[in-house]
Parts: structure tokens; sequence; C-alpha cells
């Protein structure tokens, strides 16, 4: 793919999923950069992936990050310009599977979601977590409204008196990205909806078990959480089934968009949820995560 070529792609792609002005500005002056001092070996990385889109993805990532440092940019502008770039390439291998290009296009607003989280995070339009996206390029995460879903090997053990689940059943992970949407109960009703339609026709599951390992299932934030909100109904679905406490308060960015520099009064506080966190962290309270599981009914 010629520097051109990749230009070109480059704009249609940041066009069709409305990126800002800045994110275009600063992407194709990255392009260009990229192209003009590491340019063939960037070229090689687009083929290999074309070549098997099982490849080895941290060392993809490494050699991104080697490229960046050739070219003197931010290696994390480089890994949102090299998964935009293989981004045409997966399109076909979805296409090759049977998809409908909406299950990829829909799949790939999450490259957006990332660079406005890290544009918040770390002030560069890019993304810091490249190793979240393999499965995506694998052909393995789909995306049905607010919600992400992969299949994966339950790797607890739960019972009831309904049923039981242990380490030979297959489940439907559940992420939640920032979208920047709220989580209305209605359109998580409808995305796993979707997801369950897809999952037993794609897959032939005859019953669905969702799972969800994250910081908003932390059990303790329901007291944070007034009982008619969002987020304390998605929290209220799960049966929780395990969940731990982090050391110190580095994950907060995920709530805060923005490092946690050791100052509290730094945080913003323009929700009733942060307002809730800071309040909850001056008094030395813990933060954690939960793992939960939503048996799954139409009914």
């Amino acid at each position: 793919m010629t520097h051109d070529d990749a230009a070109v792609y480059l704009q249609a792609f940041l066009r069709e999923y409305e990126y800002p002005s800045e994110a275009t500005e600063t992407l194709s002056a990255g392009l260009k950069k990229l192209y003009a001092n590491a340019g063939e070996d960037f070229k090689v990385l687009i083929k290999a992936y074309a070549q098997n889109k099982y490849i080895d993805f941290q060392a993809l990532i490494k050699r991104a990050g080697e490229l960046a440092e050739k070219a003197e940019l931010s290696p994390y502008t480089v890994y949102l310009l090299v998964f935009i770039l293989l981004s045409k390439v997966c399109e076909a291998y979805y296409l090759a599977e049977g998809y409908a290009r909406d299950i990829w296009r829909d799949n790939f607003f999450d490259l957006k979601y990332k660079a406005i989280e890290c544009r918040l995070v770390k002030g560069v339009w890019g993304t810091f977590v490249p190793e979240w996206f393999a499965r995506f390029y694998q052909v393995e995460r789909f995306t049905f409204g607010l919600l992400q879903f992969e299949i994966v090997n339950f790797d607890k053990r739960f019972e009831e008196n309904v049923f039981h689940l242990t380490g030979e059943d297959k489940v439907i992970n559940i992420h939640i990205p920032r979208t920047g949407n709220k989580l209305f109960p209605q359109e998580v009703d409808r995305a796993c909806t979707r997801a369950s339609a897809f999952f037993k026709e794609k897959f032939g599951f005859k019953r669905i078990i969702f799972q969800c390992e994250s910081w908003l299932l932390f059990p303790k934030n329901k007291q944070l959480l007034k009982p008619d909100s969002n987020l304390y109904s998605f929290i209220s679905r799960f049966t929780i089934v395990g969940s731990g406490e982090f050391e110190n308060y580095n994950e907060v960015w995920r709530l805060f968009d923005c490092e946690y520099t050791g100052d509290i009064e730094k945080l913003p506080a323009d929700t009733s949820f942060r307002r809730a966190y800071v309040d909850w962290m001056k008094k030395g309270e813990k933060t954690g995560w939960g793992y939960g599981i939503y048996p799954y009914s139409e009914e």
C-alpha cells in the first residue's frame, strides 16, 4: 500500500466514523511522517496481517512501537494508524467468512472509542491499549449496539438449582466500551437480544449465558448508585460470582477519563457517580472489580 493509497483509505475511514477534525489532522500528519521515515517497514507490517489473520499481535505491536520511535511519533498514534489501515484487510476477512459489512463496520467504532479515550487520558490521538484489538482482527468479537460480545470458556465453577457451569462450558463475554452513551436498560436489552440471536444462529448456541468482568461490577459500587440509575440496573442483571479489590487507585481512569496523580481533588466531579467515587476515595475506601454471570432469557 503506497502512501497515497493509505492516505485515501485513512481519510475515508475517518469520515465514515466521523472522527473529530483534530484527530484527522493528527493522524494524517502522522501517516505522512511514518511513511517518510519507515514506509517500507510499515508496508511489511500491513502485508503480514494480510497473509495471516492470526498473526502474533504482541510481535506486531512491538514492531509498531519500534516504527514509532524511528519516525519520532507517539507509539499510541502509530498503534492507531496501524489498526486503521489493517481494518481494510480485516473487512475482507469478515466478508470471506460470510458476515455482512455492517458486522465489520460496527466493530470498528471501537477504534474511535479508544482514540477518544486516549486523547482524554494521555493527551494524544491514538490508543494506549493496542493488545485489546486482537480478537476484532481475528473475527472473534462482535458489536451489537452499546456492547461487545465474544465466546469464551467459563473459567470458574457455578452451581444453583436451575443449572451449573464448569470450565468446559462456553459463555458469551460482554465488554462495555466507552461509547460516551448511557447504558439505558432498553438499549442493553436490545444489544443482548441481538447478540443472543446471532450466537444461536451463527454458532449453534442452545442456551445463552452472558458473563462480564469489569470495575463496574465491583459489588460496593451499588452503594454509590441510586437504585433507579442505569448503572445500578446493569449491575443488577448479573449474579456476582467473584470480585476483588485493587491495591491502588490507578484503575480509576476508566471512570474519570484521566490518570490518577495521587491528588483526589484533581479528579473531575461533574457527575453524581464521579462525586460519589471521589468521596469514597477520600475516606480511603478500596475500589475493585467484579465478575458476574447473566443467564439470558427472552421472556
